[in-house]
């Protein structure tokens, strides 16, 4: 495919451009490739350069809008996740693996993806459940281990003091 095809794909949509990166991501870490590119589409619109300043300091690189907070405890490259959808991608499937670790595969763990409280990762969560029920996040010959949102399931729970 010569650059300019590329270009003009890339325009269009650049997910189709990435989707093989979501596809091993998604594999390497037992989760749904259409998740993933359903909160690359909530986090950045999947825009591979994105680049979002806090108001705490931190910073959101890419794609998948990795916080800077990651950088150091993760021992990653902070330009590599500017520069390299993959890298970003597979960066942010294995945080999103430590949320489901914690919280079990449910919409709390994609909530805790992108917010420390309660309230904030219910909305988010319920951001990225509507991207991921749209029919044209479903794309067929792709990886997932669950077949859409009906296959996560929202855990009811007592609300604790680290939630505040």
């Amino acid at each position: 495919m010569g650059k300019r095809a590329l270009a003009i794909l890339f325009i269009f949509h650049p997910l189709f451009v990435f989707a093989f990166c979501f596809d091993e991501a998604a594999r390497e870490y037992g989760l749904n490739a259409s998740l993933l590119r359903s909160i690359a589409t909530v986090e950045s619109n999947c825009n591979p350069s994105a680049l979002s300043y806090n108001r705490n300091g931190s910073t959101d690189l890419g794609i998948m809008q990795i916080n800077s907070s990651w950088v150091r405890p993760m021992g990653l490259n902070e330009s590599e996740l500017l520069k390299n959808p993959c890298y970003n991608v597979k960066t942010a499937a294995k945080i999103l693996k430590k949320c489901v670790e914690k919280h079990g595969y449910d919409w709390e763990a994609i909530g805790c993806y992108n917010a420390l409280g309660i309230k904030a990762r219910v909305k988010y969560s319920w951001r990225v459940f509507t991207e991921l029920s749209r029919p044209e996040n479903h794309m067929s010959g792709t990886s997932s281990s669950v077949s859409g949102p009906s296959s996560l399931h929202f855990a009811v729970r007592e609300i604790s003091e680290t939630d505040h």
